[in-house]
């Protein structure tokens, strides 16, 4: 396979009869940066020319936890705010101090944010939903500099771990894609599912599921149960005509 999963020095298996390769971190981004000046056009790690970062989800909004409702290339730049003293849960007070940041930041015209739920509270915490990576290592950057306050993105808050899977490339929303697969394969919930990148595949390659149509690697990160259900089924899940295979780390 040509393209390296987002981990480090780690091995990934499709099923027990595959072999196994290994992958290097290929993450970008620095907190040391949220302190300068960061260009205007870094995007997404997962937006596609084919797909709109601010496209809504194809469903009502739910009230459950604010990540739910967001597109799933927009998760990895979730940040989760907690306090450090149980006592201390003043967010509007946090917002307020976050305002002398933006006020102080050069180029504030580049910080993003999802439009539908930009800032949130839910069960004792807050939840920042930058639009891209240099916009969560800014609020990072912000929470880093105060003792009261912590804050971790939402992959790492959840616990998610890497995993990849190559489909054909018929629709090009992964919203829409993910509600597939939660269709036609029971018990399945992508509602956590974290996408980081999505590359096409060259059309020789042997990981084509199909020749018809362009096939596409998806790099993402997954909660455990989807993973561990996923493996009990061969590591196989039914999408649209085909059968497409994941892989973990191991």
């Amino acid at each position: 396979m040509n393209h390296d999963l987002p981990t480090e020095n780690k091995r990934y298996k499709v099923d027990p009869t595959v072999s196994e390769e290994s992958s290097e971190n290929t993450s970008s981004g620095s907190l040391f940066d949220a302190c300068g000046m960061v260009p205007c056009d870094i995007k997404s790690r997962a937006s596609s020319s084919d797909e709109e970062d601010d496209q809504p989800m194809n469903k009502e909004a739910s009230n459950d936890a604010p990540y739910v409702d967001i597109l799933p290339q927009n998760r990895p730049f979730v940040v989760v705010i907690s306090a450090t003293a149980c006592n201390n849960t003043d967010f509007c007070s946090l917002l307020n101090e976050f305002s002398i940041s933006f006020d102080g930041y050069r180029n504030v015209e580049c910080l993003k944010f999802n439009k539908e739920t930009p800032v949130q509270e839910y069960s004792g915490r807050l939840y920042v939903a930058a639009a891209n990576e240099s916009t969560m290592d800014w609020v990072l950057g912000v929470i880093c500099k105060k003792d009261n306050y912590e804050a971790v993105p939402l992959t790492e808050f959840l616990h998610l771990l890497p995993a990849r899977v190559i489909v054909p490339k018929v629709e090009k929303c992964l919203s829409k894609t993910f509600d597939m697969l939660e269709r036609q394969n029971n018990g399945i919930q992508t509602y956590k599912w974290s996408v980081i990148d999505r590359n096409n595949l060259d059309p020789c390659s042997n990981d084509n599921i199909t020749k018809v149509c362009v096939n596409e690697a998806i790099d993402l990160y997954m909660d455990a149960d989807s993973i561990e259900t996923i493996k009990n089924r061969c590591y196989q899940l039914r999408y649209l005509f085909w059968v497409v295979k994941f892989m973990f780390c191991e």
